[in-house]
């Protein structure tokens, strides 16, 4: 493995502080294998130039990169609050209600305000006995009356309340459209600049999720790329009590999810927010699913070159938890040490994954592929075996779509899977999975031994394996497209093959 990468993935948001084309190569030669952009602040426009910047960095660094667009989702926020604030009081009155129908404005001297807010569905949603909670909780309101078209409500804990301020109503079922104009917008640029991944924001059950996955299925037919054979893979951001409450259908349903746990802390007593992150993990395991854990886990290192203790021991907490990748938001988009900052979580990273390996990678086959009786993942399981009893120097799989590689990083190999394709957007759909790296091919290969040939060579000159080693190569489809395929060989590095299965039809790609 090169110095640079981790078993764990590492995700990056980029932002002014890192979007320059010195910056992402050093990012990404840093451990760096996805991109973030945060699609709720700058223009699309100023998204396309960020992307346009990924991409020639990819092909500068000669790393594969992935690209996540998070939309923004129907975030409710304080309108029209003056730039001074409005300094609101433990026992003042707060009259809340859409911004069509009344004006942020107050009087301090008698203590009662009235605060514009830009959810038309604020007053039907919440109810008398329900919380309202302001700036990530910092100010928090209780809902003693509704009428009239507004919110009555009681300060609890006061604060400064700043133009533009996040909203949350965390007893409230929020009936808001999951996909908003914005959003829209958002999927459309997603597809149109070949994003990889979509993240959904404040996902309430699994028809959000499809939702959007018919939405991005649509607009793939009608603007995608050609080089894409589907759409981008949709991420569920969990940051709502109601997603917690039904997470098994939304990792049934979704390619990946996200502990989001910046709203989420928020919207949850804040002492369950651990809790909750082990059982999510744990599920999207179980399922084979993709997970990443996000929001303030090296928080202190926007202004500092060094995180706490505490940033350190939740690193590697989520890692040993089993996430298959970490996210940095704030960090590495508005940070004065963003390159640091990678290089820092890489390091607690390794030493979290010497751990976690033999922890993570005992489990059994996911339940979703038991049930479906998976061939390539009953191979995936035996090559996990076989990689332990071996020990191998190197996994390989041939995929066309991510899928075989998929249902291999499930195991937790100690060793890194080399996802080997010709195809670009199937290799980056593999970097947000541990222990996973790419292995791109200039040309599908004419026979399965010409394969063995080309993979051997290029681990050779890498330095990932030496004369004598062993290898496992698994394969979820056949070479000349006559028919699917699964078969797992083990290759002697200069000798040729040591063993290998009979191919099997069915499986996966």
């Amino acid at each position: 493995m090169s110095a640079a990468e981790t078993l764990t993935k590492i995700i990056a948001t980029v932002g002014p502080a890192s979007r320059s084309p010195d910056t992402l190569d050093a990012l990404v030669r840093a451990g760096v294998s996805t991109f973030r952009l945060n699609l709720s602040h700058g223009s699309l426009a100023e998204h396309a130039d960020t992307v346009r910047e990924i991409r020639a960095s990819e092909a500068r660094t000669g790393k594969v990169v992935a690209i996540l667009a998070d939309l923004p989702g129907p975030k409710i926020r304080v309108a029209g609050a003056p730039p001074e604030g409005i300094p609101l009081e433990a026992g003042h009155l707060v009259r809340l209600c859409h911004g069509d129908r009344c004006q942020t404005r107050g009087d301090a001297a008698r203590g009662e305000w009235t605060l514009a807010c830009t959810y038309a569905g604020i007053v039907d949603d919440a109810e008398p006995g329900h919380r309202i909670l302001i700036d990530d909780g910092a100010i928090r309101l209780l809902v003693v009356e509704r009428h009239a078209g507004e919110l009555i409500a009681t300060t609890l804990v006061g604060g400064l309340v700043k133009p533009s301020k996040g909203v949350n109503l965390p007893d409230s079922v929020v009936r808001a459209d999951p996909i908003t104009a914005r959003d829209r917008d958002g999927a459309r640029f997603a597809v149109e600049h070949d994003a990889d991944f979509v993240a959904m924001s404040f996902v309430q059950d699994a028809d959000d999720v499809r939702r959007l996955q018919e939405m991005l299925d649509r607009l793939h037919a009608e603007v995608g790329p050609p080089t894409r054979s589907v759409r981008p893979r949709v991420i569920a951001k969990i940051e709502r009590p109601q997603a917690v409450e039904r997470i098994a259908s939304i990792v049934d349903v979704a390619d990946g999810v996200m502990v989001a746990r910046g709203d989420l802390g928020v919207e949850m007593d804040l002492a369950k927010v651990p809790v909750v992150q082990k059982r999510i993990l744990a599920i999207a395991r179980a399922e084979g699913k993709p997970a990443i854990v996000a929001t303030q886990m090296l928080q202190s290192m926007v202004d500092a070159p060094v995180p706490t203790r505490a940033e350190a021991s939740d690193v590697a907490n989520a890692i040993l938890d089993g996430c298959d990748a970490v996210m940095l938001s704030g960090e590495t988009a508005v940070g004065k040490w963003p390159v640091i900052v990678v290089e820092t979580m890489a390091r607690i990273a390794r030493e979290a994954e010497a751990l976690a390996a033999p922890m993570v990678g005992m489990g059994a086959p996911p339940n979703r592929l038991v049930r479906e009786r998976n061939r390539v993942a009953a191979l995936a399981h035996g090559a996990m075996r076989a990689a332990r009893d071996l020990n191998v120097a190197a996994i390989v799989a041939w995929t066309s779509s991510g899928t075989t590689a998929l249902l291999l990083s499930r195991y937790g190999f100690t060793v890194p899977i080399r996802a080997a394709s010709t195809s670009l957007p199937a290799l980056r759909s593999t970097r947000l999975l541990r222990g996973v790296e790419p292995l791109y091919l200039p040309t599908v290969p004419a026979s399965f031994g010409e394969f063995l040939d080309t993979v051997e060579s290029m681990l050779v000159a890498d330095g990932r394996v030496r004369m004598g080693d062993l290898c496992i190569v698994v394969t979820g489809e056949s070479f000349d497209a006559s028919a699917v395929q699964a078969s797992i060989t083990i290759r002697e590095i200069g000798t040729g093959p040591v063993f290998a299965s009979p191919p099997s039809r069915g499986g996966g790609r």
